[in-house]
């Protein structure tokens, strides 16, 4: 198994806390870049820890969560990160929360997925047949079905986390899919709200999709630097609404 973790450090000098985003599954550092140069654009002091999570790193939650705990001890300012989780990346983060509550600062969660028990079996295979398709016609490392049985295991672990003594807020990308259902589900959200315990507010908005980051940049980069300073201002382009 892969023990080095990529990942990439800008604007360190100067700022004043990190940042650390979590991508979805398959993905990589590069997936944040818009996002990343939107908060810039707002003059806002940052030091931004862009992790790539190969796919051999997320079938070990232990080798996973130990690797990011290991990059914010030494990378972050001040041993702290806020973490923003999309997709796995969510649930990723629940867990490094739940293992290394003294590393986060705050967590910004999207697409947090919830899997009913018929379907958990099924997910395994789903997750293989998804690496098939991701990267068809394409050079990549092999990915057993050993190893999407693991990411299915880090997937479905987050459910068991309770009361975490962390500011959270999550997100819900409700645009309709192929068959007109919300691409992530608010009832999955607040039963994640539940879990967590506290005060936890949940957006959503019917023109977000599940990877928002993507199409909505400037959206997805307002809505991290507004959490992380309590910016409690509405503003009335906003795409998202509280549910």
């Amino acid at each position: 198994m892969d023990q080095e973790l990529k990942f990439l450090s800008e604007n360190k000098d100067g700022s004043r806390s990190t940042i650390l985003f979590l991508h979805s599954l398959f993905s990589s550092a590069y997936q944040w870049t818009s996002t990343v140069h939107y908060i810039e654009k707002r003059n806002a002091t940052y030091h931004f820890l862009r992790p790539s999570l190969e796919p051999s790193q997320i079938t070990s939650q232990e080798v996973c969560i130990r690797l990011l705990a290991e990059l914010i001890a030494k990378e972050a300012i001040g041993g702290k990160a806020h973490i923003v989780g999309l997709s796995i990346g969510a649930h990723i983060a629940v867990l490094l929360a739940h293992q290394h509550p003294q590393l986060v600062e705050t967590l910004n969660i999207s697409g947090y997925q919830g899997f009913s028990k018929c379907f958990q079996p099924l997910l395994p295979i789903s997750i293989y047949l998804l690496k098939k398709m991701a990267t068809l016609h394409m050079e990549a490392p092999p990915f057993s079905f050993a190893q999407s049985r693991g990411v299915a295991h880090l997937l479905l672990s987050s459910d068991t986390v309770r009361a975490l003594p962390i500011k959270t807020i999550i997100y819900v990308g409700m645009r309709p899919d192929l068959f007109n259902r919300p691409n992530d589900k608010p009832e999955v959200a607040r039963a994640l709200a539940k879990r967590l315990g506290g005060n936890i507010p949940i957006q959503g908005g019917k023109e977000m999709g599940h990877l928002w980051c993507i199409h909505y940049h400037c959206e997805y980069a307002d809505a991290i630097v507004d959490f992380i300073e309590d910016w409690r201002t509405e503003r009335p382009d906003r795409k998202f609404h509280a549910l």
